[in-house]
């Protein structure tokens, strides 16, 4: 049956594009604002529970509704929720697309949320779908439409890449699909008017990244063929999201024209690169072509920029041009813009046979040698003298001997201001001897060149330095964004557009917590996820006043003409709240009705957890963590008693502040989402919402405090403050075979005769009272103590211990003073000095493994395997207790590869990097270790160069155990080789196997210390645990096996935590990670996690304080 004519034109064309069709396309509709729809959709959203469409479930488990549905999405504009009908039942809903502007790219449309009932799955109802949105992105002038999924979502993936799209390279499953561009190109359009794009378009299925290249010009390429006769190969410039060239076979005709460049990247100011165009007619007449280039501002081009050619039959034209950047260009590193495009571009815009195409290439532009102070926006303060650290990144791939040349400032001195330079591949700190004058508090400017020994320039830049003398907020522009710096806060925004150049960043900079967002958003109803302001030209006014800096940010509107919209910024100098408020104004003469403002904040960048989250509720104030914010919390002001909530991290708090009795809603999210309704706004007149303030203070109450002070100031205003303590008095051991700590959890030889038990405290005491020791065996001798009056702060007692039955020996010490009874968990985990560690080396499907026998336990890690341990299992239970793929990787849940296993990863702090692009770039040699009684085997990298905040970095991933001991020794070792400052965040995981069942069960300690008990897939995400963040163990238990499985760590300088994560029955890992970790040049430090087998729950958690402090402390 040949493919029907879609009768939907876009606004780009006037003729007809062929969309495929078929009975399923007649079942899509839009969802409708009716209760009876949201109905329906609960319903179908129940049905998405198939783990491998939905690793955990769709919402996990939380109970959709109607009318949950009804108040998520009342208010928002439903044109592009697209639902697609069962054959049979026109009132059931069994699929879905939803789709909104892109966040992040401009005229662009992204799949937010697609799915499909499983029942339907297989019968094409989400290809209708797919196609349905990538008409409506068609009918929008969307050059692309875009989607996220997971690598290992193998029943989707090949969906996707049949319609067009494309994995983007260095991204956690970013799709983009530039079919809408194609389809409506000049030369094109006639094909797709004769023939079905969908089924000409011949796609490469597989399960990987897109990496496509021409030379090293990033690339996609799209193949369509017709028949015999007509075919059509076309290029996209994935540096920029165009068209660079194509190749067109009709039946009149035959045209090959196509634009690249050998290189995407190129270095900013000295490199010179070349960039063809060719053009061959490969037809039977000769053609005639008129070519005017046009190029972005920043490139110096070398040729002809107007030119007219005729191209003989069978013949070809090769145009060339070379090009380099100006010294003042921008770095846009692609390493780190993952998602986005350069904004430097070549234009050919080509006429042929009265047809005007363009053809488009992009570059990235790169600094050879980048200098910024560290860190990047420098404070200083007056009449001082320090060392100014100078990062100098090197990207030419090896060592490079350079010049820096200091010039002075008004206010800033340099004791030596040239310098010769040796950098180092992996990056370099350049220390220089600096004075600061007298001055008030200003923004000074210096300037540094860098040049060659042959003085050829690499960089010359103006790096700014702020010299706070009094607190006040001060104003400056450094690489294309605006800053507004005081004492307390780093604000900033994006003086052009560009993806997220709307959005207004915070940091707080004691606490260094940040937000972002803010971006205009005009509706009603509001598009849910994009903005037509959020890419827009928006004119910006700075005006500073005494107590402060206000940014005025005003746009018109092209959704609602006539409409113009300014944001208003108020940055305190005192550490005051910042406010927003935002002004909306109608031009014209007549009324304007259904407007409205809508606030909305995100968390950025996303390495810090969240601990709780604290709204006040009109049943009293609330706390939970992100799953259950959206579940018990809707969306009606009236639900609140007052006008604030607090989002809680390690480092300090984030409070919202807001005027209740103005807003028509509050979203519930990890920050709030606030609507301002504007029933209607006459001609010539103008609406204002009342001022939302962020405020970063240390606790829930000084938001709520803050809160009162703002809205509803009271000198009768009274709060409780809530602290959580520790006891003054602690219990332990001391055993001095280790040293002088003091430990709930001892790792001892079995054969030693005698420990200590130790009492500390907090001040003077006066102690008076009675200590038991009560343990599962009794090992010790005596168990029971009566302490006198006692003026000291510590006490010590030596005591007898024999050997026990069992490896691991828990119990408590309970200290009765009388007026406290305080009980302190303890355990005992023995090992045999007498015996020995066997270490083995073999091989198994080519790959090389070594084998560790501590005679309790056994563990096989390989090179070959990213340096993990895949194999760990009790002598006496011989069977792998880890969720492994080795030897290979496999697809598994939202990875692509799936390694398993034991072992950590190591990011950089501020940047997003997905473990598959980690794993694809570092190679391990393996070794083995053996240090005192402790022996095992490591795996040492190779130096990291993939990313460059993490340039120069090499890890060791050490394993070590004792003989016949129920404990694995994990080390990560990280040493940073480059000349700059690192900083990082690691990834310890345990993936176990699980069995499949409800039975399995895994344990974490809560805040208030009690052990909570889960079922797999009860916490289906990370963010279910992110309020236990600071806890030291965790446990898991397979239905079947003998041992549980912990995972400890210990308190050291880096903020730690220690979760298990499990989204459905198939999956649990225990999890250690590490934060904050600063890494000094040439520096290394070892980062330790304690695992531990034993038949006994309580005996894991003593072990986050036990007595190899000197071994297991992070340092």
């Amino acid at each position: 049956m040949p493919p029907k004519k879609s009768t939907d034109k876009t606004s780009m064309d006037i003729r007809e594009i062929i969309f495929l069709q078929d009975e399923k396309t007649e079942l899509i509709r839009t969802l409708r604002e009716e209760r009876k729809d949201y109905d329906a959709l609960a319903s179908c959203y129940k049905t998405f529970n198939d783990t491998d469409s939905w690793p955990g479930g769709f919402g996990g488990n939380f109970e959709f509704t109607g009318e949950y549905l009804e108040k998520r999405f009342k208010g928002f504009d439903h044109s592009s929720r697209f639902i697609i009908n069962a054959p049979d039942d026109e009132n059931k809903i069994v699929g879905i697309s939803f789709c909104n502007r892109s966040w992040n790219l401009a005229d662009a449309w992204y799949v937010g949320l697609i799915g499909v009932d499983p029942a339907y799955q297989g019968q094409k109802f989400g290809k209708a779908l797919l196609l349905e949105s990538t008409k409506h992105a068609l009918k929008h002038k969307a050059p692309l439409i875009s989607l996220h999924t997971w690598g290992g979502n193998l029943k989707a993936m090949p969906l996707y890449k049949k319609q067009g799209y494309k994995w983007r390279p260095d991204t956690s499953c970013y799709l983009e699909n530039y079919i809408p561009q194609i389809l409506v190109y000049p030369l094109f359009q006639d094909m797709f008017e004769k023939y079905s794009w969908y089924e000409s378009f011949k796609p490469v299925i597989n399960q990987i990244p897109d990496e496509e290249f021409e030379e090293k010009m990033t690339i996609y390429k799209y193949d369509f063929v017709m028949d015999e006769k007509n075919s059509l190969e076309v290029w996209i410039d994935r540096s920029i999201g165009c068209i660079s060239g194509f190749h067109k076979k009709s039946v009149n005709d035959d045209l090959f024209v196509k634009a690249s460049v050998p290189n995407t990247e190129a270095f900013i100011g000295f490199e010179e690169f070349p960039i063809t165009l060719i053009i061959r007619n490969n037809g039977s007449t000769a053609k005639k072509f008129q070519i005017n280039i046009q190029h972005s501002e920043k490139f110096k081009l070398k040729g002809e920029k107007i030119q007219d050619i005729t191209v003989k039959p069978k013949m070809e034209k090769i145009l060339q041009f070379t090009a380099n950047f100006t010294h003042d260009t921008n770095e846009f590193d692609m390493k780190i813009h993952h998602q986005n495009y350069s904004e430097h571009q070549i234009t050919f815009n080509i006429e042929s046979d009265g047809v005007s195409f363009p053809l488009k290439i992009g570059k990235a532009p790169l600094h050879a040698i980048k200098i910024l102070t560290s860190p990047a926006n420098y404070n200083a303060i007056p009449n001082h003298q320090f060392t100014l650290p100078l990062e100098i990144t090197n990207c030419f791939g090896e060592e490079k001997a350079v010049k820096i040349e200091l010039t002075d400032t008004d206010f800033i001195t340099f004791k030596k201001k040239q310098h010769e330079v040796k950098i180092s591949k992996y990056d370099t700190i350049l220390e220089v001897a600096t004075e600061t004058g007298s001055t008030d508090t200003v923004v000074d400017f210096v300037k540094v060149r860098a040049t060659t020994k042959d003085n050829e320039l690499l960089q010359e830049r103006l790096l700014p330095i702020v010299i706070f003398n009094e607190n006040k907020s001060v104003v400056y522009e450094f690489e294309e964004l605006v800053y507004i710096e005081n004492k307390h806060y780093l604000v900033r925004f994006n003086r052009k557009p560009q993806p997220w150049s709307n959005e207004i960043f915070i940091t707080d900079k004691l606490r260094k917590l940040c937000i972002n967002g803010n971006a205009i958003i005009l509706g009603y109803p509001f598009d849910d996820d994009g903005s037509e302001f959020f890419n827009l030209q928006l004119a910006h006014e700075i005006k500073e006043e005494i107590n402060g800096v206000w940014i005025y940010s005003t746009g018109l509107s092209e959704d609602k003409k006539g409409i113009k919209v300014t944001r208003k910024v108020f940055v305190p100098t005192s550490n005051e709240p910042i406010g927003f408020k935002y002004l909306v104004e109608n031009l014209t003469d007549k009324p304007i009705s259904d407007l409205g403002i809508q606030l909305r904040s995100f968390w950025w960048p996303g390495q810090t957890d969240v601990k709780n989250i604290i709204i006040p509720t009109k049943d009293g104030i609330k706390t939970g963590n992100m799953d259950e914010v959206p579940t018990i919390f809707e969306d009606d002001p009236s639900n609140f008693s007052e006008g604030w909530r607090a989002t809680e991290y390690v480092s300090g708090t984030i409070g919202f502040l807001h005027d209740l009795s103005k807003i028509d809603k509050i979203r519930p999210r990890r920050f709030p989402t606030i609507d301002y309704k504007i029933a209607e706004l006459k001609g010539k007149t103008s609406y204002e919402t009342p001022f939302t303030y962020y405020y970063f203070t240390d606790s829930w109450q000084a938001v709520r405090k803050m809160w009162q002070e703002k809205f509803h100031y009271s000198p009768d205003n009274e709060l409780q403050f809530y602290r959580f303590a520790e006891n003054m008095k602690k219990f332990g051991f001391i055993n001095k075979v280790e040293g002088e700590t003091l430990a709930q959890g001892v790792i001892i030889d079995k054969n030693q005769e005698t420990i200590d038990v130790a009492f500390d405290a907090s001040g003077t005491p006066t102690l008076k009272g009675k200590v038991d020791i009560t343990l599962e065996e009794k090992i010790t001798e005596p168990s029971s103590f009566k302490i006198k009056s006692h003026k000291e702060r510590f006490w010590q007692e030596e005591i007898k211990i024999k050997a026990p039955k069992s490896y691991v020996v828990g119990g408590k010490i309970t200290f009765d003073c009388k007026t406290k009874k305080y009980d302190t968990p303890i355990a005992f985990a023995f090992y045999n000095n007498k015996k020995d560690i066997t270490v083995t080396k073999s091989s198994f499907e080519n790959k090389e493994v070594l084998e560790v026998n501590n005679g309790y336990l056994k563990f096989k890690g390989s090179k070959d395997f990213k340096g993990y341990v895949f194999f760990l299992s009790p002598v006496d239970d011989d069977h792998n207790y880890l969720l492994t793929n080795f030897p290979e990787s496999k697809p598994f849940l939202w990875f692509n590869n799936f390694y398993g296993g034991l072992g950590p990863i190591v990011k950089p702090k501020h940047f997003w990097i997905g473990d598959e692009k980690y794993f694809d770039n570092i190679t391990f040699d393996s070794y083995e270790i053996e240090e005192g009684k402790w022996k095992g085997i490591g795996f040492k990298s190779n130096v990291l160069t993939f990313h460059p905040a993490i340039k120069g970095i090499q890890v060791d991933n050490r394993f070590l155990t004792l003989p016949y001991s129920p404990i694995v020794l994990g080390q990560q070792v990280l040493t940073n080789l480059s000349g700059s400052t690192r900083y990082l965040y690691t990834h310890t995981t345990a993936d176990l196997k699980t069995s499949n069942s409800e039975k399995d069960r895994y344990f974490i300690q809560d805040k208030q210390g009690n052990t909570m008990t889960y079922q797999l897939q009860d916490h289906e995400s990370d963010v279910g645990n992110e309020k236990l963040y600071g806890n030291l163990w965790s446990a898991f238990k397979k239905a079947d096996n003998k041992y549980y499985f912990g995972v400890v760590c210990s308190r050291g300088q880096f903020i730690n935590s220690v979760y298990p994560y499990s989204p459905n029955l198939t999956y649990i890992s225990l999890s250690r990670n590490a934060r904050e970790i600063k890494v000094k040049p040439k520096e290394t430090i070892i980062l330790n996690t304690l695992y531990i087998l034993t038949t006994q729950l309580d005996q894991i958690a003593p072990f986050g304080s036990n007595n190899l402090s000197d071994l297991l402390k992070d340092k």
